[in-house]
């Protein structure tokens, strides 16, 4: 019975495990919006209605949430009774519009 010589060296051997050099997610620091651009809470609908507003086109609405496309961009506003503040959020900066705006033209609904 024949053996081969290892031909793991010093060079390629496995990596020893390295130390952490970043935080760890439970300790890094959240991004937030400041406190004075709290947004009001919003229903799917009510976002969805100020979307086609300003320019957004449903391209599919489904139970469980409806598809926009506005300024060349697909956004997914899911059916929630009310919707998360990052959600919201991330959807006023896919359509470019900014807080004061979106309570004005939310004012205007009523």
């Amino acid at each position: 019975m024949s053996t081969r010589p290892s031909t793991l060296s010093a060079a390629n051997s496995p990596a020893q495990p390295r130390a952490r050099t970043t935080a760890r997610r439970a300790n890094a620091p959240r991004l937030r919006h400041p406190a004075s651009a709290k947004l009001p809470p919003t229903t799917s609908e009510q976002l969805v209605a100020i979307l086609l507003r300003v320019g957004g086109r449903v391209l599919a609405r489904h139970g469980h949430g409806s598809f926009i496309v506005i300024r060349r961009r697909l956004l997914f506003v899911p059916a929630m009774h009310w919707l998360p503040e990052a959600a919201l959020a991330d959807a006023l900066r896919l359509a470019n519009l900014t807080d004061e705006r979106f309570v004005e033209l939310r004012a205007d609904a009523h």
